[in-house]
């Protein structure tokens, strides 16, 4: 290739590039107000205020629990929240520690936002601080969440519950 057109089509390219990246809005940012959304959540995780908890849910979200997205019909907000609190009935104390938010518009122009912690919990029952890492992605659209994944290995924390549960 001669040098003339590798200067063409590198600037050709530049420009291409340049042009990408002007038109198109930043696409991760770090905060947001649909992060606001999810820092408010955990707040109200925090303190078991699950009325607040759900109000920034759409009627018809969609939530998995390390499912399938694709095989699992997904659970209500009503279901989800019942599960919570469920788990949370074996614990005095939890929390999220370390947390990191950031919002992503995807090709198709959907927002999510994705959250990474590590869930802290104290159970009475057995005498034990869990720390489990946990990652959260959920899509906003119009304020409100429409669906919601949720990621996390708890199997030492279920390893220890079913070990109690065949001792009484």
């Amino acid at each position: 290739m001669k040098p003339f057109t590798s200067l063409f089509l590198g600037c050709l390219l530049f420009c291409f590039a340049c042009e990408t990246i002007s038109n198109n809005p930043e696409q991760v940012v770090s905060s947001s107000p649909n992060i606001n959304v999810g820092k408010a959540m955990v707040k109200a995780y925090h303190t078991g205020d699950w009325e607040t908890y759900s109000m920034y849910y759409a009627d018809s979200a969609k939530i998995w629990r390390n499912q399938n997205w694709s095989s699992h019909p997904g659970l209500s907000v009503d279901e989800y929240i019942t599960e919570l609190k469920l788990a949370l009935e074996r614990m005095d104390k939890y929390r999220f520690e370390g947390q990191t938010w950031e919002n992503i518009i995807n090709d198709e122009g959907d927002n999510w936002v994705l959250f990474w912690g590590v869930w802290v919990g104290h159970s009475p029952l057995t005498d034990k601080e869990y720390e489990i890492p946990v990652h959260v992605a959920f899509m906003i659209d119009d304020g409100k969440i429409v669906l919601q994944g949720d990621f996390f290995n708890d199997s030492e924390l279920i390893m220890d519950m079913m070990a109690l549960a065949d001792t009484e």
